[in-house]
């Protein structure tokens, strides 16, 4: 079942209705009328709500319809939306905004899944157009160059990315790695990779630059002191204190060779990732995941 609504904006201080619409998601519609008057002027209410603010205008429902599918409430909120622009004035008078009745293409489920289809195909099309992504990633440099902008999605990103929200981005992202690590192919690209001549030395050239950087070794150094937390170090304490009371035991001995594995792990980890390195086969950043956390 289908649930039409027609909803009627009217002006808050004179209390006058200018403007009647028909929608399934009101919200979104109205979200619509807000954004479209600044990418087209082709609905004159739109260009007024962007001339004079959405705050000078009020928005109610006036009725409610029901139908077994979308097409069937199309075609009888065509008809309701044109009786209230009658009812309440808005469709051509000096204060409405209403200068076109409501219609509706007689379309069934499958037309209409067809007309839906073939816009995403022609939008697919005129995007993969280089003159299109020029014009989109121009229109994008220049928004994001605006420092305010930056700042309100900064701080729009900074109020979602809560401890929860993190906590499930790490699972997923974990799950998602070990899927692709495990891939056929993909140790095999890994493999290749590794296998050119070169390698290595491009490798460990670009390490050590990359560690020599002052921001690199910032971020280890930022980790290194996550991963050494009090706890850690009251842990280590305790077994070299433990270890000098025995007498240096064998077992105390193993037990602080496996400490310090996990300690290099941890350092070795660390570089790894504020280093952004990908190139570790899947068992070396398991073993280092799994002595990190011993």
């Amino acid at each position: 079942m289908t649930i039409l609504f027609i909803y009627a904006y009217h002006e808050l201080a004179t209390g006058k209705d200018v403007y009647v619409g028909s929608a399934v998601d009101v919200a979104a519609r109205d979200a619509v009328h807000r954004s479209a008057g600044r990418r087209c002027n082709c609905v004159p209410f739109d260009r007024e709500i962007q001339r004079r603010g959405r705050d000078v205008f009020g928005l109610r429902i006036v009725e409610a319809l029901t139908a077994s599918c979308v097409t069937d409430a199309m075609k009888a909120g065509a008809a309701r939306e044109n009786q209230w622009m009658d009812v309440l004035g808005t469709y051509r008078t000096a204060t409405g905004f209403n200068f076109c009745r409501a219609g509706v293409a007689h379309r069934d489920e499958a037309q209409w899944a067809a007309a839906k289809a073939a816009r995403k195909a022609g939008q697919k099309r005129a995007f993969a157009r280089p003159d299109v992504k020029e014009k989109l990633s121009s229109a994008a440099r220049r928004v994001w160059a605006n420092p305010e902008t930056r700042a309100r999605q900064s701080e729009r990103m900074r109020a979602k990315w809560t401890p929860e929200a993190r906590s499930r981005q790490s699972s997923t992202m974990k799950t998602v790695a070990a899927e692709v690590q495990n891939r056929p192919d993909v140790k095999a690209k890994q493999a290749e990779t590794r296998s050119r001549q070169g390698f290595k030395e491009r490798h460990l050239a670009a390490t050590t630059a990359a560690q020599r950087r002052p921001d690199i070794k910032a971020k280890q150094s930022a980790a290194q002191k996550r991963l050494w937390t009090i706890e850690a170090r009251t842990r280590h304490s305790a077994l070299l204190r433990e270890a000098l009371k025995d007498g240096w035991s064998s077992e105390a001995k193993a037990r602080h060779s496996e400490t310090m594995k996990a300690v290099r792990a941890r350092r070795q980890l660390c570089s790894f990732l504020a280093l952004g390195d990908h190139s570790l086969d899947p068992s070396t950043l398991e073993t280092l995941r799994h002595l990190s956390v011993l």
